[in-house]
């Protein structure tokens, strides 16, 4: 299992290693997310009030603030290409975005959105507009990204 953990250091810096904030391939708006649950908890002094702290915060209230940003580049998901683009077999995610991209913007990296489509259901960033986000999909992100960080308290 890879080492999740964050937390202050003696210098009162923020330290962190395996949470989604850290993570290439984590949307910017995931991101922020994962690190005002990390600072809002971090607030706590004790084990006891950090646990109280996980209780009181209402993580969809934080979500849904964060989610209301009008910035495409905030919900942008990037993953790197470990093969040329035609070799892919599988469906993934950023394999399905590439197969909609124009030949001349392929690269190395590959930058798509989460859209509501009944067809589809990630489509190339630069293509995208944010009408067509799936809020509800950065969501279920958003909360994954908080699950992470709350499974981490001991």
């Amino acid at each position: 299992m890879v080492n999740r953990y964050f937390g202050l250091t003696n210098d009162n810096e923020m330290e962190a290693r395996g949470i989604a904030l850290r993570r290439r391939d984590t949307p910017r708006v995931i991101s922020r997310i994962q690190l005002k649950t990390i600072f809002t908890l971090l607030g706590g002094s004790s084990l006891e009030e950090i646990k109280l702290r996980i209780k009181k915060t209402d993580f969809k209230k934080l979500i849904g603030k964060e989610l209301d940003s009008k910035d495409i580049r905030d919900f942008i998901v990037r993953k790197s290409l470990s093969k040329p683009f035609w070799e892919y077999k599988v469906n993934a995610e950023h394999v399905r975005a590439l197969r909609l991209m124009d030949l001349s913007e392929i690269s190395s990296d590959v930058l798509y959105c989460y859209v509501k489509n009944s067809k589809i259901d990630v489509f190339p960033a630069r293509k995208t507009r944010i009408d067509l986000l799936n809020k509800e999909k950065y969501f279920e992100k958003a909360m994954e990204a908080i699950k992470e960080i709350k499974d981490n308290i001991y």
